[in-house]
């Protein structure tokens, strides 16, 4: 419970704090609006207002985190951490079980197919090591799992609990998705943020694969995009990138 009271109070102080930059920032720009009010009048008069507005959402912003801040200090979100965190924890546990238990079930229908073949001891022999080498396989991936999902940044896990079950996140090179249901009718969508605030968006539809690139507070951009001419599964694409 203490770990997560200590990621829940991080990322509510961490929010607190860029809402708080923000208001600041929003106010020195005021301060020079109303220093040039003779030369930009309606303009500047215009600009301040937009800016007192956003600042009063800030502010109620501010007020909701810090009365949760005060909450998560009383014990008052104790049931609502560990809803979340149970949730979490076994649709990932569920997901790893799932995946291990057909890369087990693909291996021993392979050893039956093998039992008629003349050579039946050798490849009995062969594919019971390979068996063994897909179990220890499967093992360190799924240990390797649980490292990077206890990783996860908290608001990551956040969004994800409230996220359709077709969008997600890419984080470390593993793919997580939404715990709702998904949304009927719509692609894939997958964020993956890169180095030097470049956010990458990972789209599938039935016809395309789209990969689109943003920078910071810039509008995404269309950087690659693969069609999917077959989509049975023939595999059959053609790339374009821009």
């Amino acid at each position: 419970m203490d770990i997560m009271k200590i990621k829940e109070k991080n990322r509510i102080n961490n929010e607190i704090t860029l809402i708080q930059k923000c208001i600041d920032r929003n106010d020195e720009t005021i301060s020079r609006l109303r220093g040039s009010m003779d030369s930009n009048f309606e303009y500047n008069l215009n600009q301040i207002k937009k800016l007192e507005n956003g600042n009063v959402d800030k502010e109620l912003s501010l007020d909701i985190l810090n009365k949760r801040l005060t909450d998560l200090e009383e014990g008052k979100l104790n049931k609502e951490l560990v809803a979340q965190y149970s949730t979490n924890e076994q649709e990932i546990k569920k997901k790893a079980t799932e995946k291990r238990q057909k890369k087990i079930n693909d291996v021993k229908l392979l050893e039956e197919q093998k039992i008629s073949s003349k050579k039946f001891h050798k490849d009995q022999n062969d594919e019971e090591r390979r068996l063994r080498y897909l179990e220890k396989e499967s093992a360190r991936a799924l240990q390797y799992f649980y490292k990077i999902q206890n990783g996860l940044p908290t608001y990551m896990m956040n969004k994800l609990s409230n996220m359709p079950n077709n969008k997600g996140y890419i984080w470390k090179g593993v793919h997580f998705y939404g715990l709702l249901p998904a949304e009927p009718n719509e692609p894939l969508v997958i964020f993956e943020n890169l180095r030097d605030d470049v956010l990458r968006i990972h789209e599938t539809n039935e016809k395309e694969y789209l990969i689109f690139e943003k920078s910071g507070k810039n509008r995404k951009r269309l950087v690659s995009k693969t069609i999917r001419k077959n989509t049975n599964g023939s595999g059959a694409f053609l790339s374009s990138y821009f």
